[in-house]
Parts: C-alpha cells; sequence; structure tokens
C-alpha cells in the first residue's frame, strides 16, 4: 500500500493512494480563490478595523454577544 502524502496529493483511503497531480492544481485555485476573496475585502474596506461599527451584526443572534461586540467597536 503507498502512503498517504496528504489531500493534495492523494486520498486518505488505501484504494484512493495514487498520487494525483490535479489534485494539487485543484488545492491551488481553491487557496488562490480564497487569498484573492481576501485581498478584495480588505482593498474594498469591508473589513477595515476602524469601521468596526459599520459591520453588519445580522450573524450574531444572541443579544448580549451583539451588546458585548458593539461595546468593544466603540
Amino acid at each position: 500500500v503507498m502512503s498517504y502524502r496528504g489531500d493534495n496529493v492523494n486520498g486518505y483511503e488505501p484504494t484512493d493512494r495514487d498520487p494525483d497531480p490535479n489534485r494539487l492544481l485543484l488545492g491551488y485555485f481553491h487557496s488562490c480563490s480564497t487569498l484573492n476573496y481576501l485581498r478584495s475585502l480588505l482593498d474594498s474596506g469591508f473589513s477595515d478595523l476602524h469601521r468596526a461599527r459599520a459591520w453588519e451584526l445580522d450573524f450574531v443572534k444572541d443579544e448580549d454577544q451583539r451588546a458585548h461586540y458593539e461595546s468593544m467597536a466603540r
């Protein structure tokens, strides 16, 4: 049985241990996409820490956590 070399090279199951170069390309693509998305958020000012109070808080359901966040962002 060939050794497991990580998800970007081959699969964990013994039947899926053949190195697959397409896995490397797919992993590289997803890494680049994630970094480009984060860069776009930073460049647009969306995630600017100086404007933390302008961030939407729709994801915060608990009122205590929302109040805690708003007190920190002031």
